[in-house]
């Protein structure tokens, strides 16, 4: 990511009917962001990216399937109401060791 401050919160939606193809999408958005349901991530990425990363999950839909992204504004996530699962990615910078 060039500048990590130019990162968005996205919400990230499928369904994809193919088994194959629903494994292939899981698996790269799991590179990206976290599973909050089962086929529904939540990211940190900017536009350019979240644009490069629909791109390439979209050769992966059929006829009929849908996928989504969702940008949310940055004020709302102050407000989100959850129980359990994994948490949001953290804004800013980090590294995992």
């Amino acid at each position: 990511m060039k500048n990590p401050q130019d990162a968005i919160a996205w919400a990230i939606a499928y369904d994809v009917s193919d088994d194959r193809a629903r494994g292939r999408m899981a698996r790269a958005l799991e590179k990206h962001g976290v599973r909050v349901q089962g086929s529904v991530f939540e990211a940190r990425l900017t536009q350019e990216a979240a644009a490069g990363l629909l791109q390439r999950l979209s050769r992966h839909c059929g006829p009929g399937d849908s996928l989504r992204f969702y940008a949310l504004p940055a004020n709302a996530l102050a407000r989100c109401l959850h129980r359990g699962g994994a948490p949001m990615p953290e804004d800013g910078p980090f590294w995992i060791l």
